[in-house]
């Protein structure tokens, strides 16, 4: 495995003294089969001669020294993710790392590894699985619609999605969805009311629009080899004369990722679910608390999370075919979302205690979940979107975001 390597030490130290630490640890990690071409910078003169590569798989940085961490900032702004720090255990080497981890902040979080035995093999065994999972992150999802990121408001780039989470963006100009909807035959949107039919509850709305922008996202997702899809829902709504709820709940239980009103952030969160955990999400809004009871809606539940009854009624907000009411499973479940620049997982516990409310005023398919403190925890989110999974993933999430350079909060 080849990465760059960057040794950092101030020139107020001795060179005999952290030339033999470096020496030392070059040797470490060659000995761990890692490959590199070194820089080593001493004093901040030097920092813009370095120039290094994006074609390896990640970074080291080797802090030799104190005052080191300003310099170490620079040159680290665009650099070939994962990123890990080694600190030496003397001339104050560690602060430096840790100070110009605060620094990077905006940029990612590196894992911190101090000289002590075994370390090397911890460097390598952390690049192997950071890489693996970069390679499983790899998706491509369409939009349509446009994406809803803006840049005065500090919400992360497409650019920034394929940096940190390997995922790439195709915008789909609405004129290939127009065509592709023209292309859907009658036969196959009959069949597929008939199966919808069969295992919902079809109620004061028309599945006909709903049906024939599912089968034709579908054939341009096969067509693009892509891994998912996001609507800017308010963008097509009048165009479409459909929501994408009911395309988004179909596909999802298919397999691919399904995100709502073209959001970066839950793109990301999305990807993550879908291609590491492995699970089934609902992405809901955050709708209202009362008590210890937070109440999550939307209407994309997918169909497989579903305990019994699922109803397809109109759209909430637009009355437009069609929103689902999906009764939940009961049980213990792990609410998450990215922040919206991409630099960390915020996440926290609850229990499924009841769903199918039919409450006035809210998305159709509707949660109650217990926490802890849901006042102090509305001031803590980072968005009003939060995906559901069952079960608790808390330990999961936590190791996911060390390997891609988030930062993780459990709330």
């Amino acid at each position: 495995m080849r990465t760059n390597l960057v040794a950092f030490a101030s020139p107020i130290h001795p060179e005999e003294e952290w030339r033999r630490d470096l020496e030392q640890c070059l040797e470490k990690l060659r000995d761990v089969g890692l490959e590199f071409h070194e820089h080593l910078i001493v004093g901040q003169p030097h920092y813009r001669e370095v120039k290094l590569s994006k074609r390896v798989h990640g970074t080291i940085i080797v802090f030799l020294t104190g005052g080191t961490s300003k310099s170490a900032a620079k040159i680290l702004q665009d650099i070939a993710k994962p990123l890990i720090f080694i600190a030496s255990p003397r001339h104050n080497a560690l602060p430096s790392a840790l100070e110009a981890n605060a620094l990077l902040r905006e940029q990612a979080m590196a894992k911190i590894v101090m000289v002590r035995e075994g370390y090397a093999e911890e460097v390598r065994r952390f690049l192997e699985k950071a890489k693996s999972l970069r390679e499983e992150s790899k998706a491509k999802i369409l939009s349509f619609g446009g994406l809803a990121a803006r840049a005065d408001l500090k919400e992360a780039s497409p650019e920034r999605l394929a940096e940190m989470f390997n995922v790439e963006i195709e915008e789909v100009p609405y004129k290939d969805l127009e065509e592709a909807i023209i292309k859907v035959g009658e036969e196959e949107v009959e069949t597929m009311e008939k199966r919808l039919r069969a295992s919902m509850a079809i109620k004061d709305t028309s599945l006909t629009k709903a049906i024939r922008l599912y089968l034709a996202t579908k054939s341009l997702l096969e067509a693009r080899g892509a891994d998912g899809f996001t609507f800017n829902c308010f963008n097509l709504l009048s165009k479409i004369g459909s929501t994408p709820c009911l395309t988004m709940s179909l596909l999802s239980d298919e397999g691919y990722v399904a995100v709502c009103e073209g959001e970066i952030q839950s793109i990301a969160a999305s990807v993550l679910t879908r291609k590491l955990l492995k699970r089934e999400f609902f992405m809901s809004n955050v709708s209202s608390y009362t008590g210890r009871t937070l109440l999550i809606a939307h209407c994309t539940a997918p169909a497989s999370m579903a305990e019994r009854r699922i109803d397809v009624l109109p759209h909430f907000e637009s009355g437009l075919p069609a929103g689902l009411d999906v009764e939940l499973k009961r049980g213990a479940v792990t609410l998450f979302n990215v922040d919206k620049g991409l630099k960390e997982i915020v996440a926290f516990k609850g229990y499924m205690k009841a769903s199918f409310l039919k409450k006035e005023g809210f998305c159709r398919t509707q949660a109650e979940v217990e926490v802890e403190e849901p006042v102090e925890l509305l001031s803590k989110l980072v968005g009003g979107h939060l995906l559901m999974v069952y079960g608790d993933v808390m330990e999961e999430l936590r190791e996911i975001a060390e390997l891609l350079n988030l930062g993780f909060r459990e709330l």
